[in-house]
């Protein structure tokens, strides 16, 4: 627990704790978790035997208690010491009026030596799993196919480290994600449990999952060691507990260690793809791989000035070392998801594929590379390259959320909207504590025509975090498709409220529904003013506007100008409703034409 050298006294005090229990039937140190085992070990005495089983030897006592010293010095020496001094207890004379001594303090040493060699030999015949459930200590369990890893512990003493912390936490998500036969939940769903103190089986049950997966991380310099334990939900049973120590260049081989170690005890056999990409025995350059671990930290708090530190990071781990694969991930994650964000238009698309190209060419087994990859293509209107390097994605980590988030986009936009709901859905279930699956399935429903469920998704969103913009439009998206123009009125404001944007995609929103309410001259006026800005807008969004109004001369004008700019919102222009008045204009359907979405 310390972090120090250990040596045979370590296995005298394992012995003591056994003998401790088996005289009075309770363990000397308890606990409702490991860390809490492991205070009381470092802390706390444990109770007189003699307060606890009277019957017992003071001697035999004594022996025990001086087994379970805190300071190695002060225990047995070894073994041999242990085994003499209870071979001796029958010799010493008494220093009392002599009584009968019962059989069993008679012949201790000699029960003790078969107790100890029958548990030995139990062991060899049957796996310690198999063996506690012949002996009835441990309620047959069902199958394990879901797993949440909670937020690791920093054990490290040092609130700066709490970037490794997290990217060890991450890492083992990761890993796990691996395996296909597993649904493991996405880390922006248990991160919101860190510091928390629900119960284990509530968390389980919010998160939907058989077992939850907790420990810590303590570095000391360029050593690490892991502890990890795997806690069944319905019993809040703890089925296994590990320590792992590596150096910082073995970290990778030491998260795919616990990963299969994991694997094995819920009793997944492993493909040989899956062995393969648990096995990465590659050393990582230290100040590479923390500077990495940083620019993710820094990348997860979901802010421009975020994603800016974020990239910086990444650069820095890139200049330590070349060939380190992940950090061009990272790389080409600020660019594919931030692009828009920090106002870096194809020179944003350019590089995210640079640094995806490149990663890949290191490891073509990093799911969130082909993910970038693939949203840069489907950006550029590749659509078979991006869903192929979607498909890819999912195959290498089938857990990865934000994969079928954005193979959910690619369906729907194509109108194959039964296989999109299957990808909403997908991700819903990896990631039911975070807003933007929800936000994603109302989409879908709205597009569906299932008006009522849209709307119970998309306030769920909001309900989860109310800061989240897009929760907030989608909102008023739904209330549009009902005809409840009042309320999407409000939802819209809500947003506005939330960007410092005046020409927002909520304000461009609120023009339309002035549109649709009658009010032309409050949707021109917007139009006129938004126009006249110096900075790029969405002209795709506009011509929905001059579509509402009548007008499709000027809408299909800015239609040839969304699709000159290659604009994203054109990846959605077979299926978005608010064009629906341009449907059979052959002008239109020439721009869809031109598209090229596969099966035109």
């Amino acid at each position: 627990v310390r972090g120090e050298a250990c040596d045979q006294r370590a296995d005298i005090f394992a012995l003591g704790t056994m003998l401790y229990e088996m005289l009075c039937g309770r363990r000397p140190f308890s606990g409702n978790s490991m860390m809490e085992v492991a205070s009381a070990v470092l802390s706390k005495d444990p109770a007189p035997i003699g307060s606890v089983a009277p019957g017992v030897s003071p001697t035999l006592a004594n022996v025990v208690m001086r087994c379970l010293e805190k300071r190695p010095d002060d225990r047995f020496s070894s073994a041999r010491d242990l085994s003499m001094t209870l071979g001796a207890m029958d010799s010493v004379p008494p220093t009392v009026v002599p009584q009968e001594k019962s059989v069993i303090e008679k012949r201790w040493p000699h029960i003790l030596a078969v107790v100890i060699a029958t548990v030995i030999a139990l062991l060899v015949i049957f796996p310690p799993e198999a063996l506690f459930d012949r002996l009835g200590d441990k309620p047959s369990a069902s199958p394990i196919r879901s797993i949440a890893v909670l937020p690791l512990d920093n054990l490290s003493g040092d609130p700066g480290q709490e970037y490794f912390v997290d990217g060890m936490t991450e890492a083992l998500i990761a890993d796990l994600a691996k395996i296909r036969a597993l649904k493991v939940i996405s880390r922006t769903s248990v991160m919101r449990y860190k510091g928390t103190t629900t119960p284990l089986p509530e968390i389980a049950a919010e998160l939907g999952v058989d077992a939850v997966v907790e420990g810590s991380v303590m570095r000391a310099g360029d050593r690490v060691r892991i502890t990890a334990q795997l806690i069944e939900a319905a019993t809040d049973q703890h089925l296994w507990a590990e320590n792992y120590e590596r150096d910082l260049t073995d970290i990778l081989s030491l998260q795919g260690e616990v990963a299969r170690a994991i694997a094995g005890e819920i009793q997944i056999v492993l493909t040989p793809q899956e062995e393969s990409l648990l096995g990465a025995t590659l050393p990582v350059d230290p100040k590479s791989y923390e500077a990495y671990l940083m620019g993710q930290y820094r990348l997860k708090a979901e802010t421009i000035e975020g994603g800016r530190a974020a990239l910086k990071h990444f650069e820095e781990a890139v200049s330590h070392d070349p060939d380190n694969a992940l950090a061009y991930t990272g790389i080409a994650e600020v660019y594919a998801f931030w692009g828009l964000q920090l106002e870096l238009g194809e020179e944003a698309e350019r590089r995210a594929e640079e640094a995806a190209v490149k990663a890949l060419e290191i490891d073509d087994t990093l799911a969130e590379a082909h993910l970038a990859l693939g949203i840069v293509k489907y950006s550029q209107w590749e659509w078979e390259v991006a869903r192929r390097e979607f498909e890819r994605a999912i195959e290498i980590n089938p857990s990865l959320a934000e994969a079928h988030h954005n193979y959910a986009h690619h369906f729907w936009n194509l109108g194959r909207l039964d296989e999109g709901f299957a990808e909403s859905q997908r991700y819903l279930e990896l990631d039911p504590q975070w807003p933007r699956p929800y936000e994603c399935m109302a989409y879908n429903l709205t597009l569906t025509g299932q008006a009522e469920r849209a709307l119970a998704n998309a306030q769920r969103a909001i309900e989860i975090d109310p800061t989240f913009y897009a929760g907030h439009t989608t909102l008023g998206d739904v209330y549009v498709g009902q005809g409840r123009l009042e309320e999407a009125i409000g939802a819209y404001r809500a947003a506005q409220g939330l960007s410092e944007d005046q020409f927002s995609m909520a304000s461009l929103s609120l023009a339309f529904v002035a549109a649709r309410m009658g009010r032309r001259a409050e949707a021109e006026e917007f139009v006129k003013s938004l126009e006249a800005r110096p900075t790029e807008y969405s002209r795709f969004l506009v011509a929905t506007i001059h579509a509402e109004l009548g007008d499709a001369e000027r809408a299909l004008e800015q239609l040839e100008a969304a699709y000159r700019n290659k604009e994203w919102w054109m990846t959605t222009i077979k299926i978005h409703p608010w064009l629906d008045p341009l449907r059979g204009d052959p002008r239109f359907d020439d721009i869809v034409r031109r598209m090229n979405f596969p099966g035109n």
